[in-house]
């Protein structure tokens, strides 16, 4: 597996829908760390709208469980800023 460019993304932003599981019907390569996604693997799909055309971007596995984790830290801290916002209100 290759190092991942850039930081971590979340998905509450830069994804435009739902993310899914899919088979790789043949050798793919994820979009984020360049290792190959073998015919018949597990992969992830991102939906990404680019210059007004969507495509799914291919993930491995493990950088897909890294954005999962970046996703949730983003939303307990989304949470925390709610809290701290109703506490203010009261």
């Amino acid at each position: 597996m290759g190092k991942p460019k850039g930081p971590t993304p979340s998905l509450i932003s830069g994804s435009n829908g739902k993310p899914s599981m899919a088979i790789a019907g043949k050798e793919r390569m994820c979009v984020r760390c360049k290792s190959k996604i073998t015919k018949g693997d597990r992969c992830f799909e991102i939906p990404k709208v680019t210059a007004g055309f969507s495509s799914k971007k291919p993930f491995c596995q493990n950088c897909f469980r890294d954005i999962l984790d970046k996703t949730e830290a983003d939303l307990e801290e989304c949470q925390k800023l709610m809290d701290n916002k109703i506490l203010d209100i009261e």
